[in-house]
């Protein structure tokens, strides 16, 4: 989630380079404004609608959420999930 205009949106996304994100512009819309007006940038899980990270996003938290997550750099700078590996 995301507004224009927003310094912190922008230094996310910036951080958030090369992961595939559907940008939402909270502004657009008068439920998600209600919601998230204070909170943006939000970052959320797409499987399960949960707020992996909101506000100020640092290298280290995005580089976290990336190992939570398995995701890993593909050769064309996308992530995509770690295969499982076997036990």
């Amino acid at each position: 989630m995301t507004r224009q205009g927003c310094h912190l949106c922008d230094d996310a996304l910036e951080l958030l380079d090369g992961i595939a994100l559907d940008i939402i512009d909270i502004d657009e819309d008068p439920k998600l404004l209600a919601e998230y007006d204070k909170r943006v940038p939000v970052l959320l899980d797409p499987a399960t609608g949960s707020v992996l990270m909101e506000g100020e996003f640092s290298a280290d938290q995005v580089g976290q959420m990336r190992r939570a997550l398995g995701l890993q750099t593909s050769v064309f700078g996308r992530w995509k999930r770690s295969p499982p590996t076997d036990s």
